[in-house]
């Protein structure tokens, strides 16, 4: 009898023992869930802080804008610059040689 006593007891250990893995499993694939649930919700606010930033202001013309004449408040004079002539210049232009023939 005590042969069929151990094994109904390894049984019994077996069975608490697979129990106990099949426990152990489902926590850790209930973990992973929730961390693959988390890393995508994080990424999802990401692009969303991505898209936020990268929304650009993109003017807009109207055919009015291109119809206004401009007008200036006064006429635009422009005037010569008063040259002086340096003769110190023209001489030394004279005495260049600018032959460059080999």
């Amino acid at each position: 009898m005590d042969l069929m006593e151990n094994k109904k007891r390894k049984a019994k250990d077996i069975e608490a023992e697979d129990e106990e893995d099949e426990m152990k499993m489902e926590k850790f694939y209930a973990l992973l869930r929730r961390f693959r649930e988390a890393r995508r919700r994080r990424r999802k606010e990401l692009l969303e802080k991505k898209d936020e930033k990268t929304q650009v202001w993109a003017p807009s013309f109207e055919w009015e804008d291109f119809t206004n004449h401009l007008q200036f408040r006064g006429s635009i004079q422009i005037s010569p610059s008063p040259h002086k002539p340096n003769n110190h210049n023209n001489n030394n232009n004279h005495d260049l040689n600018l032959d460059l023939s080999l």
